[in-house]
C-alpha cells in the first residue's frame, strides 16, 4: 500500500496520529490527495535535510506543514478558503526578506528609500497579520513558506 492508502488506515485506528508524510512528488494532486486522506503534513524527500526540523516541530505543534507556497495554496483550498487571510502587502514582504536576511532595521529604511520608523510599521504589522512574537518565529514562517531557503 503507497503513504496515502497507509495514512487512511493508521487514522482508521488511531484517529489522534499526526501524521507527515515523505514523498518524492510534489504535484498538487498529490498534497490533495495526502489532505484528504488525513496527513497533518508533506515532507518532499529532496528537502528531507533541510526541512525536516520545521516539519517536525510543526508537528509536534499540531500545525499542518506542506512545502512552499504551493502547499500554502492547496491547504488553504482544502480548508474552504479561497484567500490567505494573513495576506502582506508587497512592501511587508520586502520588510519580511530583509528582516529574515539579517538585516537592520536602519538598513532596511536605507535600502528601501523609508524612514526606520516606517520599516517598524510594516514590521510591526506583518508580525501581528502571521501572529508571530519574534524575528525567529518569523524566519521559521519564512523556510516553511517557500520564501527563504533552509
Amino acid at each position: 500500500m503507497d503513504g496515502i492508502e497507509l495514512t487512511r488506515h493508521c487514522l482508521a485506528l488511531c484517529p489522534t496520529l499526526r501524521v507527515l508524510i515523505f514523498t518524492m512528488h510534489k504535484s498538487e494532486a498529490t498534497i490533495r490527495d495526502a489532505l484528504a486522506a488525513g496527513a497533518r503534513g508533506i515532507l518532499l524527500k529532496s528537502e528531507l535535510g533541510r526541512s525536516l526540523d520545521a516539519a517536525l516541530d510543526a508537528m509536534e505543534a499540531g500545525e499542518p506543514y506542506l512545502p512552499g507556497r504551493r502547499g500554502e495554496i492547496v491547504l488553504n483550498s482544502h480548508l474552504g478558503r479561497s484567500s490567505d487571510p494573513n495576506r502582506l502587502t508587497p512592501r511587508e514582504r520586502e520588510v519580511m526578506m530583509q528582516i529574515v536576511s539579517g538585516i537592520s532595521g536602519k538598513e532596511i529604511a536605507s535600502a528601501l528609500s523609508i524612514s526606520p520608523k516606517t520599516v517598524e510599521i510594516h514590521r510591526t504589522s506583518l508580525m501581528r497579520k502571521l501572529k508571530l512574537r519574534n524575528a525567529v518565529e518569523l524566519v521559521r514562517y519564512a523556510v516553511r513558506n517557500g520564501f527563504l531557503e533552509p
